[in-house]
């Protein structure tokens, strides 16, 4: 055989010491690259800062991105370690992955797991617990995680800690419909991040404080506080915080029947919302969008909003917390409608959902609905029945406005079934809870339309006429299209459910008085309006100087104010 070109004998000296060579090389290469890619303390300190940035901004999806590096690359450094997980369990929090935004941090609940932590990193860790659980539904097992940390910082001194745990019982008593408490919470946390100087503590106490303010019936201060989060936040880049701000504006702006304001409010959610990650809370926008688009009559434009919402909530969990909430907008539209069927279907998936996610606060407002749905559908002893579990869940989270409206079905009910005792009652009840407030001329007008037709099924045409133009002022005042409009084919019913030979007689002798002085009165429609804006300018600015009255003055007021109209107008 004869030899290879190029193959001779192998020098084993020679060949063993390029092997070391080489294994050397490639140990200082890897020394080399750990030198590089190790981050110092202080840089990983500044990218949780700008991380930070990115969740005010609700980026969470880049965020999510760097805090994987960081935790890959950052095992070196304990506090930043665990920080960078609270972090990431916010992100994954703003995007509705509950479960996963509690496993990010779990591995660090049992005190003995943070014994390596400086006490910043250890109040940040038990903060984000409480809330994951809170998120996860253990709310009992995230207040008394929170309530634990409370009484170590009293117990130490502590006090610089406090602020984040105050607001985070504030978010958790707020989901169980603890409105008080959650007030009383944000309440401390506020004055706690006032000594601190916080500017995103502050903003979030102010936005918690507004939340409990809606959630109380107490419209007009929960835009007060709102406003003061937004002046907080100021220029800074923070879309996330300042779209749920707007759209929570709005939702308020919709049970003031300010629908205008509303709207504008949230054409700026959804620009900010349009700059994050967030379908949830796009959905919010969307849905606030259609209610107000329904105040105004655009129903169509309604119709495509609250369809968007629902399909964007649905898309990040079909029975989450959001979608009663929309079902209960929708089941609203089509009721306006007269797509009775199609609005008890939507209502009563509202209903079923809120009580099974234990949202109290939505399942009244959908009992509230559906009892307004029955109402239409002439089922009186359902809409007495929906009324009274409203009223129910109404005074359990002490909510004056939803006791007032639910007395209203209760009202319009008992006339259906002809009971005017106990109508003439609940007209009473809603009198003494009516307030001299803005807040309170839905009710009044709603109020006002009821005593009407009581009078109308006692024989009183006169004294209907001037509750029907009554509730038309209020209702003209307030730019309530819809139930302005209403008031124009206002009807009686009788005790049975038929109407009498002698109610039909005053309800056409009604009529015609009514179309009189309706006809007279929008000869003077300028007139009318300018009247309208000075009585209630100087109402509220009389009422904002001097003492708060009860009782039935704004109803008093509405009414004087019409009689007037009418005096004019002849």
């Amino acid at each position: 055989m004869g030899k290879r070109v190029g193959q001779g004998s192998r020098d084993p000296t020679a060949e063993n010491s390029s092997s070391e060579r080489s294994v050397v090389n490639l140990a200082d290469a890897r020394v080399r690259l750990r030198s590089r890619s190790r981050p110092s303390n202080d840089s990983l300190v500044q990218e949780l800062g700008e991380i930070r940035s990115l969740l005010d901004q609700g980026l969470s999806s880049e965020a999510k991105l760097r805090l994987t590096s960081i935790i890959s690359t950052g095992r070196s450094y304990p506090n930043i370690l665990a920080l960078a997980r609270c972090s990431l369990s916010t992100a994954l929090e703003m995007q509705g992955h509950y479960r996963e935004s509690l496993a990010a941090v779990v591995m660090y609940e049992s005190p003995e797991s943070r014994d390596k932590f400086n006490e910043q990193t250890i109040s940040h860790l038990r903060v984000q617990l409480g809330l994951a659980y809170n998120y996860n539904g253990d709310h009992p097992r995230a207040i008394a995680m929170l309530k634990s940390a409370l009484r170590d910082y009293s117990e130490s001194g502590d006090d610089a800690r406090l602020g984040h745990t105050f607001a985070a019982l504030a978010k958790i008593y707020r989901s169980i419909s603890e409105f008080p408490i959650a007030r009383d919470y944000a309440q401390r946390a506020l004055e706690h991040f006032r000594q601190t100087g916080d500017w995103r503590g502050l903003a979030d106490s102010y936005f918690a404080i507004a939340l409990a303010d809606i959630q109380e019936g107490l419209y007009e201060s929960g835009l007060e506080n709102f406003e003061q989060a937004l002046k907080l936040v100021g220029d800074r880049p923070a879309a996330y915080v300042l779209g749920r701000i707007y759209a929570n504006m709005a939702g308020a702006c919709w049970f003031l029947k300010r629908p205008q304001d509303g709207i504008r409010y949230l054409e700026k959610a959804i620009k900010y919302y349009e700059r994050t990650d967030h379908k949830t809370n796009a959905a919010d926008g969307y849905n606030n969008l259609g209610i107000n688009l329904i105040l105004i009559g655009q129903w169509k434009r309604a119709q495509e909003a609250l369809e968007r919402a629902l399909a964007l909530a649905s898309e990040v969990d079909e029975r989450g917390a959001k979608v009663p909430m929309i079902l209960d907008s929708l089941g609203e539209l089509h009721m306006l409608r007269g797509e009775i069927d199609e609005a008890r279907d939507y209502l009563q998936r509202a209903v079923t959902l809120a009580t099974e996610n234990g949202n109290k606060w939505y399942a009244g407002q959908a009992l509230r609905t559906l009892g307004r749905c029955y109402l239409a559908m002439r089922d009186d002893s359902q809409a007495l029945a929906r009324g009274r579990d409203a009223l129910t869940l109404a005074e359990e989270i002490g909510d004056r406005q939803a006791i007032c409206e639910s007395r209203l079905i209760l009202t319009e009910a008992h006339l259906m079934r002809g009971n005017l005792g106990d109508c003439s009652t609940e007209l009473q009840k809603i009198l003494a809870e009516t307030t001299d407030s803005a807040t309170d001329l839905g009710f009044a007008g709603e109020a006002q339309r009821l005593a009407g037709m009581l009078a109308m099924l006692q024989s009183d045409a006169a004294a209907a006429a001037q509750h029907f133009g009554s509730s038309l002022s209020i209702f003209d005042m307030l730019g309530d299209r819809y139930r302005a409009a209403r008031q124009d084919g206002q009807g009686a019913w009788s005790p049975a459910g038929q109407r009498r030979t002698g109610a039909i007689c005053q309800e056409e002798r009604l009529r015609r008085y009514s179309s009189e002085v309706l006809e007279r009165s929008a000869r003077h429609a300028d007139a009318r309006a300018s009247i309208a804006r000075e009585t209630a300018g100087g109402y509220v600015a009389r009422t904002s100087v001097t003492r708060r009255r009860t009782g039935n003055g704004c109803l008093r007021a509405a009414l004087n104010h019409t009689e007037g109209i009418q005096r004019r107008a002849a």
